[in-house]
């Protein structure tokens, strides 16, 4: 089972409102969420997806070490949107329970170019 949630930037004031999430049975299935497909429209001139491993960095340990974070820290991968400028890319949301295979149907994202 594929989880997706949404990623709403931190500036985003969504309210009471929850963050869009639903599980899947594939990545197909992930590519047509409506909150996954709106990015692919011809306006923003979408070249495709990738995944990039969400990083645990330094920010997110307390000092003795230990891994914190919030309710939503310890998704696996961010589900990136590319577009027509190498330099132009969205977070689009965050994934837990890929497989490898799954993960091997998308690209990996190797930063802007």
């Amino acid at each position: 089972m594929i989880h997706f949630r949404q990623h709403v930037p931190n500036y985003v004031d969504i309210g009471d409102e929850p963050w869009f999430e639903a599980d899947v049975e594939t990545v197909a299935e992930m590519l047509e969420l409506s909150r996954v497909k709106q990015w692919t429209e011809p306006r923003l001139k979408f070249t495709g997806w990738s995944l990039a491993h969400r990083p645990y960095s330094e920010h997110n340990r307390s000092i003795d070490g230990k891994v914190e974070g919030g309710p939503h820290f310890y998704e696996d991968w961010l589900l990136m949107a590319n577009f027509d400028d190498p330099t132009s890319w969205w977070v689009v949301g965050y994934i837990t329970g890929l497989t490898p295979e799954q993960a091997s149907e998308l690209r990996t994202w190797k930063g802007p170019q």
